[in-house]
């Protein structure tokens, strides 16, 4: 496309890519960047697209349990600030309702299963992040046979 002529004005804010956007001006205000310098320096790490789904976990149960779908009187000490938080759709409200209670209902009936006679389990939660299920698994007196 070239660059676009406003009344026979070149500037840096009139020129466009091939298609159409306008290019990013840096250094166009006298300080370099108005972020606080925390953010500056933040560095990604390997690990922040693992710990971004743990929160956006984290948040769409809080938004369930807010919306009534689920009980979990934890999951509001695990997500930070959790007053900012907004609810999220109904069909997610539903998805985590639905795999929350599955997952839960599994486990309930496995330690129900292997625990006749008195024996205890041992659970391993593996990339749990957030997960509130051993104090919910423990409010429902299951907490007896889990080691």
């Amino acid at each position: 496309m070239g660059a676009v002529n406003c009344g026979g004005i070149h500037s840096e804010e009139n020129r466009r890519d091939t298609f159409g956007h306008a290019p990013l001006i840096r250094n166009r205000f006298p300080f370099p960047t108005m972020l606080p310098p925390r953010l500056q320096s933040r560095r990604r790490s390997p690990d922040d697209g693992i710990r971004q789904t743990d929160g956006d976990a984290s948040q769409a149960r809080l938004s369930a349990v807010r919306k009534s779908y689920l009980r979990d009187p934890f999951i509001s000490f695990l997500v930070p600030q959790p007053h900012l938080v907004p609810t999220r759709p109904p069909l997610i409200n539903i998805g985590t309702y639905t795999r929350s209670e599955a997952i839960d209902e599994l486990i309930v009936h496995w330690i129900n299963s292997v625990t006749t006679g008195g024996s205890k389990v041992q659970m391993i939660s593996i990339g749990a992040g957030s997960d509130t299920r051993f104090w919910r698994l423990a409010v429902r007196s299951l907490w007896k046979v889990v080691s």
